[in-house]
């Protein structure tokens, strides 16, 4: 990785960190956006997911993606919307293949985590 870029990469996290520190507190957490790996490590464990591969996707996702836009909660979009916009995403992002696949990986697993706990949660309330 040349300085240039390192640099860059480095101006891009701190200036996440400082619009994090001052998000106003009825907003969504950054982990209620985007849930970190070692949550969504139960319910991986069987399907044969590297766990290292998601943590590489999730910081690309709260990393990379930030640098355009807002980063998105996960669950905000169905999982054909993330099949449809990731491709693009990863292309304007310049993304390399690896990583294309790493943050592909963990949006569509957080996702099905999301959704599972979610009807979970609704079949606990309506009882």
């Amino acid at each position: 990785m040349n300085t240039s870029h390192h640099i860059k990469r480095r101006v891009l996290n701190l200036c996440l960190l400082g619009v994090l520190g001052l998000a106003p507190a009825g907003c969504l957490t950054t982990e209620q956006m985007a849930p970190p790996v070692e949550s969504l490590a139960p319910s991986v464990q069987a399907t044969g997911v590297d766990l290292e591969q998601l943590k590489r996707g999730r910081h690309i996702y709260l990393t990379d993606c930030a640098r355009c836009h807002a980063v998105e909660p996960i669950d905000h979009y169905s999982r054909s919307e993330w099949l449809n916009i990731m491709p693009d995403m990863a292309e304007e992002s310049e993304l390399t293949p690896d990583e294309t696949d790493d943050v592909e990986t963990y949006v569509l697993t957080a996702h099905e985590y999301m959704r599972l706990n979610a009807q979970s949660n609704n079949a606990s309330s309506a009882r």
